[in-house]
Order: structure tokens, then sequence, then C-alpha cells
């Protein structure tokens, strides 16, 4: 796991060195769902910011799925409840109905 985080970090500043917005969502979004609750959050947040900044519709809809879920887990289901139909609205908007449905699902 340190390993792992030790590589995300430098990828990171590697990312953000050369100004690859996506790249850095993306490596965000993967330390949101290691990391310990109080910077998951940020992160998650972090995250899809960037991707609605660079109109990513697709990693925003992927990245509010993978959020809802863990605020599930985490005891916060309203907040879960508004992610996941966001992303299902996203889903249906880019022509992903399965991707749609998953979300609905977990509801």
């Amino acid at each position: 796991m340190e390993a792992a985080l030790a590589s995300y970090s430098e990828a990171l500043r590697l990312f953000r060195a050369v100004g690859d917005r996506l790249g850095e969502a993306n490596v965000l979004l993967a330390l949101a769902q290691m990391s310990e609750p109080a910077q998951a959050a940020q992160k998650f947040e972090e995250a899809l910011n960037l991707y609605q900044t660079i109109n990513d519709r697709y990693s925003t809809a992927r990245a509010l799925y993978y959020y809802g879920r863990w605020l599930q887990a985490h005891g916060e289901a309203e907040r879960a409840r508004a992610c996941l139909e966001h992303c299902a609205q996203l889903c249906d908007e880019i022509g992903l109905p399965d991707h749609a449905a998953a979300a609905r699902a977990a509801l």
C-alpha cells in the first residue's frame, strides 16, 4: 500500500507539472479510494471538479458512482443518493443505459 501511494503521489506531481488535468483527476480518483475518510472526500471532490472543468462527462459520471458508493459505505445516505442520481442522469445523457441502471440499482 505504501509503494502504491508513493507511486500515485509521484504520478500526481508529474501530471500537475505537465498540465495534464485528466491524468491528475484520474490519480485523485484512485487516491480517494485508497485514502482515509478525512482525505478521501476532498480527493473525490477535487477529481470531480477537474472532470467537470475539462467537460469529461463519462469520467464525471464514473467518479460520481464511486463517490456515491463510498458515501454509502461511510453513512452519508443523502449525499450518496445525490451522487448516484446525478451519475444515472449523466449516463442517460451520454447514451450509457446499462451504467445508468447500475447507478439506480445502487440507490
